[in-house]
């Protein structure tokens, strides 16, 4: 899968599509890193670190979230 005429455009857009770029870009940089471009390489990267940092973000409000209800449950069970 890995050669130079690839068209890397089409292969992140469709990665990004069905959200398996981490996946893509872990594999093609073990397999052989040297045959992607540059330029492909390090918007990818910077591509999948906004992405696990978004998602980290939500992640941390549903965390939240889900310890102040438990923190409400836990004050209306010591009312009782």
């Amino acid at each position: 899968m890995v050669r130079q005429d690839l068209d890397w455009h089409y292969l992140m857009k469709s990665a990004f599509h069905h959200k398996v770029v981490p996946l893509l870009y872990q594999n093609i940089r073990r397999i052989s890193p040297s045959k992607i471009p540059k330029q492909m390489l390090k918007r990818t990267s910077k591509n999948i670190m906004s992405s696990m940092q978004k998602k980290n973000l939500f992640l941390a409000v549903e965390l939240i979230k889900l310890l102040r209800l438990l923190e409400e449950k836990k004050n209306l069970c010591n009312t009782i």
